[in-house]
């Protein structure tokens, strides 16, 4: 068995663990809801982000602990992780990192990956038209299904305006307009004791 303890500064951007905020409401109780994907950079996969956000419950990081360590029957829940990991085999911070196929610098990433779902009493079948723009100079547009999350890549750092219309089947059009500027939060310190089955993360260093 071996002992793993990282102890390193991680972005976790535009949100907290796990909420995934509304940042714009329009007529009739339609809002657009946005989170950023895999937003603690130290993972690669976003599966790996979700595992931990799936253990947490009300009673806090231990109760997600136990829940993690009887995951892996008592192991530590870095062990079939470690390898995804943004750092190299002497626990350094990787400069450029490939996080769900794609290549970023770590601490400076040129843009990241966001959902966003339109929320609110809709009819069933219809369709939503949206349209970005985060300061790179080209609009993005894509039509899909209104219960369906739109996925892409926006500017890091940049703030962001998106827009959904819908139209109604009275004939009458909806349009929400979101515009949404993220603030950094910061996970100092991770740590992972195999021989004791406990894996950590907080505010704190290892």
């Amino acid at each position: 068995m071996r002992r793993c303890v990282l102890g390193l500064v991680a972005a976790l951007t535009f949100a907290g663990w796990s909420a995934a905020p509304a940042f714009a409401q329009g007529a009739g109780g339609l809002r657009i809801e946005w989170e950023v994907k895999n937003r603690f950079r130290l993972f690669r996969s976003e599966a790996d982000f979700e595992r931990h956000v799936a253990a947490y419950r009300s009673d806090g990081v231990l109760g997600a602990e136990r829940r993690l360590a009887r995951e892996s029957d008592g192991r530590g829940w870095a062990r079939d992780m470690v390898e995804r990991l943004c750092v190299d085999r002497a626990g350094r911070l990787m400069d450029v990192c490939e996080r769900d196929g794609v290549r970023e610098s770590y601490l400076a990433p040129r843009d990241h990956p966001i959902g966003a779902v339109l929320s609110g009493p809709l009819p069933a079948g219809l369709s939503c038209v949206w349209s970005f723009e985060d300061g790179g100079g080209e609009q993005r547009q894509a039509t899909i299904p209104c219960d369906e999350e739109v996925k892409l890549r926006v500017l890091y750092g940049k703030p962001a305006v998106a827009s959904v219309e819908v139209v109604l089947p009275d004939g009458t059009a909806q349009r929400v307009v979101a515009r949404h500027a993220g603030a950094e939060l910061m996970i100092v310190g991770t740590r992972d004791d195999t021989r004791r089955g406990s894996g950590g993360y907080g505010s704190t260093g290892a």
